[in-house]
């Protein structure tokens, strides 16, 4: 299984929004998960890559595996993913309980 929204996802947001209703930076809800879709882009997939140079044949491809399932969530399911974060924030909903809504989406288990 793949968990495109971590607990440092939910967090960053939330730090993040904290500084825009501070009007220090403007609000990320909008484009969060096209941000989520480039980093895994052009980042994430990338750095997964050349680790496997490091690592065994099996971990290696396992690596970069992840990362391409974990763009695929945030390309099929990333808009909703970060609604889940945004109205969670705003109703003040616990941590856990936005991660189980979102981990509840579907996913499909790359090969």
């Amino acid at each position: 299984m793949y968990f495109y929204s971590s607990p440092g996802n939910f967090r960053l947001y939330k730090e993040i929004m904290a500084c825009h209703q501070k009007n220090l930076c403007p609000d990320p809800t909008g484009g969060w998960f096209k941000g989520e879709i480039g980093f895994f882009s052009f980042y994430i997939i990338p750095l997964a890559k050349r680790a496997q140079l490091f690592f065994d044949k099996e971990f290696g491809h396992a690596l970069v595996q992840g990362a391409k399932g974990n763009l695929v969530l945030w390309q099929e399911h990333g808009e909703k993913a970060a609604e889940f974060m945004a109205q969670g924030l705003k109703n003040g909903e616990s941590e856990a309980s936005v991660l189980e809504k979102i981990y509840a989406l579907p996913y499909k288990k790359l090969l």
